[in-house]
C-alpha cells in the first residue's frame, strides 16, 4: 500500500473519530461527568422542592406547636395563680384571726406579755401595710386612698391583691400606681411575714414552751402562723419563676421550675415549703432557747447581724432599693425592702432573694448555713 492511500485512509478515518468524540462530550458534559438527561432532571427539581416545601411545612409546624406549648404554659399558670393566690389570701385570713384569738386568750390567762407582744406584731404589720398602700396610691385621689385603707383594715387585702395579681396583665396595667400588681403583692406579702408571721411564730412557739397547760388552740394558731409562713415563702419564689415575661427578660436567673413535668413541679413545690417549714421552726426554737438566757442576748445577736448587713450593702454601694421613689421616701423604702428581704432569707429560706438586687447568691449562702 503506498503513503498516499494510508494518508486518505487516515483522512477518512478522522472525520468519523472526531465526531464520535463530540458524542461522547455531549454524554459526559462539560466537566467529563456523564450528563442527566431532561426528564430525570425534571423529576430531581421536583424532588427538591417538594423537599424545600415539607422543610418549610415542618418548620410551620414546629413554630406553631412552640406557640401551642407556649400559650399552655401561660394559660396553666394563670390557674396556679388564682388557685395559689386564693388559697394564700384565706391562709393569710385565718393566720390573722388565730392571732386575734390568741391575743385574746392570752389577756384572758394573765399572760399580758406574750398579748402585748402579739399586739406589737399586728399592729407594725397594718402599720407598715398602710405605709406601702400610701406609696403605691401615691398619685391618686384621695378617695381611692381612703378606699384602699379600707380594704387594708377590713382584712380583705390578700384576697384582693391576689385577685388583682390572678386579672392583671401588660395592655390592662393601671396609670397612676407606683409599681405593679405583682409586685404590691409580693411587698405586702413580705411585709406580713416580716411582721406577723415570724414574729407570731416565736411568740407562740415560746407560749408553749412556758405553758403550765397545753391547749389544742395553742398547737393550732403555732401550725397556722407556720404553715401560713413557710406557704407565703415558697409562693413568692415559685410566682417570680413561673412568670413567662421573667423567663424571657432574664432566663439565666428564672427558669429553675420546670415547664412539662408535672412531676417534677411538685418535687420543687415541695422542696421550697419543706426548706421554708424547716428554716422557720429550727430558728425559731434556736430564739426561744436563747432567750433563756435573756431577750437582750436575743435581740443582740438579731441587731448585730442586721447591722453587719447593712454596713455590707453600704460599703459595696447597694444600699438604695430599686423602686421609683427618689427622696425620704425611697430611703425609707430602701431600708424597708432591704430588711425585709433580709428577714425573709434568714427565716424562711426565700429563694427568691438570691437575686443580685436583693440579698445576693454571695450572702444568700452563709445566712442559709
Amino acid at each position: 500500500m503506498s503513503r498516499s492511500s494510508v494518508s486518505s485512509s487516515s483522512s477518512k478515518v478522522a472525520p468519523s473519530g472526531g465526531g464520535a468524540n463530540q458524542n461522547n462530550a455531549s454524554v459526559l458534559g462539560d466537566h467529563g461527568q456523564p450528563s442527566k438527561p431532561s426528564s430525570v432532571v425534571q423529576v430531581t427539581d421536583d424532588i427538591e422542592s417538594a423537599d424545600i416545601e415539607q422543610g418549610t411545612i415542618t418548620r410551620v409546624v414546629v413554630k406553631l406547636r412552640r406557640v401551642g406549648r407556649a400559650k399552655t404554659f401561660v394559660t396553666e399558670n394563670k390557674i396556679y395563680e388564682k388557685f395559689e393566690g386564693y388559697g394564700l389570701a384565706v391562709l393569710s385570713i385565718i393566720d390573722m384571726i388565730t392571732d386575734i384569738v390568741m391575743i385574746t386568750k392570752f389577756h384572758a390567762e394573765g399572760r399580758h406579755s406574750f398579748a402585748r407582744a402579739s399586739t406589737i406584731c399586728v399592729s407594725l404589720c397594718l402599720g407598715v401595710q398602710t405605709f406601702i398602700v400610701y406609696g403605691q396610691n401615691a398619685k391618686k385621689s384621695r378617695a381611692r386612698q381612703v378606699k384602699e385603707q379600707l380594704i387594708l383594715f377590713s382584712l380583705l387585702k390578700p384576697g384582693v391583691d391576689a385577685w388583682r395579681n390572678a386579672t392583671a396583665t401588660a395592655s390592662n396595667r393601671e396609670e397612676g400606681i407606683a409599681i405593679d400588681p405583682k409586685t404590691e403583692l409580693t411587698f405586702s406579702r413580705g411585709v406580713e411575714l416580716c411582721f406577723e408571721s415570724i414574729p407570731g411564730t416565736v411568740l407562740q412557739l415560746a407560749a408553749l414552751v412556758h405553758a403550765k397547760e397545753n391547749e389544742s388552740m395553742a398547737y393550732f394558731a403555732l401550725a397556722s402562723s407556720v404553715i401560713t409562713a413557710a406557704t407565703m415563702s415558697a409562693y413568692i419564689s415559685w410566682d417570680w419563676d413561673m412568670n413567662e415575661i421573667m423567663r424571657k427578660e432574664a432566663s439565666s436567673f428564672f427558669g429553675y421550675i420546670p415547664k412539662k413535668s408535672l412531676a417534677r413541679k411538685v418535687i420543687v413545690a415541695i422542696s421550697l415549703f419543706v426548706s421554708s417549714f424547716c428554716c422557720l421552726l429550727v430558728r425559731s426554737l434556736l430564739c426561744v432557747c436563747l432567750a433563756q438566757k435573756g431577750l437582750g442576748v436575743v435581740a443582740a445577736v438579731l441587731v448585730s447581724e442586721s447591722v453587719v448587713y447593712f454596713v455590707a450593702k453600704a460599703f459595696v454601694r447597694d444600699l438604695t432599693y430599686w423602686t421609683p421613689h427618689h427622696g425620704v421616701l425611697g430611703y425609707l423604702f430602701a431600708l424597708g425592702g432591704r430588711f425585709i428581704s433580709k428577714v425573709l432569707v434568714d427565716w424562711t429560706f426565700l429563694v427568691q432573694a438570691r437575686s443580685p438586687i436583693e440579698v445576693g447568691g454571695v450572702g444568700f449562702c452563709p445566712r442559709w448555713s
